[in-house]
């Protein structure tokens, strides 16, 4: 009988990692599928927080910074993303349609993106990449503004109504069309 200490480990079995990212990649698809299919759209978390300050590390598609003062009496919709979030990126074209429908409306879109230094330029390059993607987007948007709304999931989109407070927020866009139509009657 061989001694334990010469007893070889098992051979790994093949297809072994192959298996653990089949896994990983259903789960993926799971969370999101489960996240554009929320129905409400609205997290109560949210509801009633005003606008945070839009402190950022500097914007994209704007001559100037967007601020608190500049948005007051819209109505806004704020897009938090990131350059390396396949859901937030596969939103964008579904985004520019939304934009262009309300805008004329008096809808005034931002997107505030978590990315800064090497991935803020990444995220420039994407943004001029998507035809339409016209809208402000402010980048390094970690702290205070993400921080502040808790978010911790992206995409997150998040209405507020002409006096800066959230009255919708969700991952996809459904349940916003009708949101935006009762924020801008107001």
């Amino acid at each position: 009988m061989p001694d334990a200490k010469d007893a070889k480990p098992p051979a790994p079995r093949e297809g072994g990692s192959a298996g653990f990212l089949v896994i990983l990649v259903a789960i993926a698809v799971v969370a999101y599928v489960a996240l554009r299919s929320n129905q409400s759209g609205t997290d109560s978390q949210l509801q009633g927080v005003a606008m945070p300050p839009l402190e950022v590390h500097g914007w994209f598609n704007s001559p100037r910074p967007v601020t608190n003062e500049s948005l007051r009496g819209k109505v806004v919709l704020v897009d938090c993303w990131f350059v390396d979030c396949p859901p937030c990126r596969a939103a964008m074209p579904e985004l520019v349609e939304f934009n262009r429908r309300f805008r004329g409306e008096g809808l005034q879109l931002i997107g505030l993106t978590i990315d800064a230094n090497d991935d803020a330029r990444r995220a420039d390059e994407f943004i001029k990449s998507v035809p339409g993607f016209d809208w402000p987007v402010g980048y390094g948007a970690q702290i205070p503004v993400i921080d502040i709304l808790g978010i911790r999931g992206f995409p997150t989109l998040i209405l507020f109504d002409k006096a800066g407070r959230a009255v919708w927020s969700g991952h996809s866009l459904s349940g916003l069309e009708q949101a935006t139509l009762a924020a801008l009657a107001k």
